[in-house]
């Protein structure tokens, strides 16, 4: 296909495959910009009922905007190919996120609360993914999700897969809530870094889908909130009457996790007061134990001092003279002279 022309659209080069169809790079030759063009597989038009239905949810996907969704710019039929046109992104799959392991449960309910406002919205258009699994969720930049595919998958998928619900399992119409078991599927394994359900053949499979319950998340990932296990749980309910009747209600009830959490968090403590305070609480049990002696000790000093500059200030007194009375220094005469009267 690669340099073909589908309507407008100059086929570039191929960006990957899957269920429900080929993806290409292609130029828009009237618009002069790149966009990501898909080849979707001949049952999408092989019927006058599949051709309605791809029509009507087409139509639905290009009316829809919401920052969740991928973007359908434009969908059409040549020469018996039909095709999708959307959006350029640039980033990575969830599939290719998770490949490097589990993510951490702040991580992934993030993700997850988005998923959840984009399937909601989309739901209430009439929209229903069938086939959302960690292939079909983009990573674009600055952690934006957009959910890829919408209304391009069939009704009952030609290959297994781990993420369908039990009802699409057997064959049965796909609705809001199948969407609702894929999506507690793919957080369960965002949270455990592995699939819910799975087995050795499609038959295991299938098997695992509509008999078994994974194992218990808080048993995997000890850091998974109790509350958030809870809100996987139900969503992987094999009876769609159990689980959450709409993705706004899983949406609104990761947002109230959310809150409680980041209500729930101790306050951040400025250190350097806290440092200051110790000082000053040190200093003051220094003064309270060891303050009266230090004092007792320099009223000791000072006193002492005192008692030394009087004794300085005092005249200094010597023998008694012949009078009967004490002479100080300066009334002593000059010990080489006599002290009496003159010789006659």
């Amino acid at each position: 296909m690669v340099g073909k022309t589908l309507g407008h659209y100059r086929i570039l080069e191929k960006l990957g495959s899957g269920g429900t169809g080929r993806a290409y790079l292609a130029e828009d030759i009237t618009r002069g910009r790149r966009v990501a063009l898909k080849i979707l597989p001949a049952a999408t038009t092989s019927s006058v009922e599949h051709r309605q239905r791809f029509e009507r949810e087409a139509r639905a996907l290009v009316a829809l905007s919401h920052p969740n969704v991928l973007s359908l710019l434009d969908f059409g039929e040549d020469g018996g190919v039909a095709f999708a046109v959307m959006e350029l992104l640039e980033g990575r799959t969830l599939r290719q996120l998770l490949d490097e392991g589990s993510l951490s449960p702040v991580e992934a309910m993030e993700y997850a609360r988005q998923m959840a406002d984009g399937l909601g919205t989309s739901h209430a258009r009439g929209l229903v993914h069938r086939k959302l699994r960690p292939e079909n969720v983009f990573i674009a930049k600055g952690g934006k999700v957009r959910i890829l595919d919408f209304g391009l998958a069939e009704e009952k998928a030609d290959e297994p897969t781990s993420y369908l619900a039990p009802e699409q399992v057997r064959g049965q119409a796909a609705d809001s809530r199948s969407d609702v078991f894929s999506f507690g599927a793919v957080l369960y394994e965002m949270l455990s870094g592995d699939a819910a359900f799975g087995g050795g053949s499609p038959a295991a499979t299938e098997s695992s889908i509509l008999n078994d319950h994974p194992p218990q998340l808080l048993n995997k990932n000890r850091n998974v909130p109790p509350r958030l296990a809870e809100i996987v749980d139900r969503c992987l309910k094999k009876n769609p009457e159990e689980r959450f009747q709409s993705a706004q209600d899983i949406g609104e009830s990761i947002e109230a996790l959310s809150e409680e959490r980041t209500t729930d968090r101790p306050p951040i403590v400025d250190e350097e007061p806290t440092r200051k305070r110790h000082k000053w609480k040190f200093f003051l049990a220094f003064l309270v134990i060891f303050g009266p002696a230090v004092l007792a000790i320099a009223f000791l000093h000072l006193t002492s001092d005192l008692r030394a500059q009087r004794q300085r200030a005092q005249p200094q007194l010597d023998e008694p003279d012949g009078t009967g009375r004490f002479q100080s220094d300066g009334e002593k005469g000059d010990p080489e002279l006599p002290t009496g009267h003159p010789h006659r």
